[in-house]
């Protein structure tokens, strides 16, 4: 399942992304894999991870970034509306706790809309920047309308009052 890179970046039993299972992956390859969210922001909410260790891209070595950014492509070339379904409803009827539940439950009702042709990818960096499990993870969030979200600022919108940036440009004029 796994392929320890070197001793500097091994895996740790206590990690959840070190101990995966492999049957969870979607694609993989050398060094990443990836796997849909067990709390899906939209449908199609995955992750790329690393197979080693490492908590967060600061520490990642550069020379295994395109393989992460090849496991993006690859994971949205994946995506389809049957395979999220049996996820989902395995998901409900199995659920990691009412969160879970309730968010694929919500997932499967927004299905029909489902598409990867628009999508955010982030990294949250760090316990301020929201990561709350240290081993780095790429999310892949698929965007569509009607989702809820937020189109303008896309991702800027961790910061709320300054995310829809042409609203507060408008509302918060230069003076000279």
């Amino acid at each position: 399942m796994t392929k320890q890179l070197n001793k500097n970046q091994s895996q740790t039993k206590d990690c959840i992304f070190c101990t995966m299972s492999s049957d969870r992956f979607l694609v993989e390859n050398d060094y990443f894999y990836s796997m849909l969210n067990n709390y899906p922001v939209t449908p199609g909410h995955a992750m790329v991870i690393p197979k080693f260790h490492v908590a967060n891209l600061r520490e990642l070595d550069p020379k295994y970034a395109s393989h992460m950014l090849e496991l993006v492509h690859q994971t949205l070339r994946e995506l389809s509306t049957e395979k999220l379904k049996r996820f989902y409803s395995s998901n409900i009827q199995n659920p990691l706790d009412d969160n879970s539940k309730r968010l694929c439950d919500d997932a499967l009702e927004l299905l029909d809309n489902f598409n990867t042709d628009n999508f955010n990818v982030g990294v949250n960096n760090g316990a301020t920047a929201g990561q709350t499990v240290f081993h780095l993870h790429m999310h892949i969030i698929p965007r569509f309308q009607g989702d809820g979200g937020v189109s303008t600022g896309g991702v800027c919108h961790v910061i709320p009052s300054k995310g829809d940036y042409k609203s507060y440009a408008k509302n918060n004029p230069t003076s000279n």
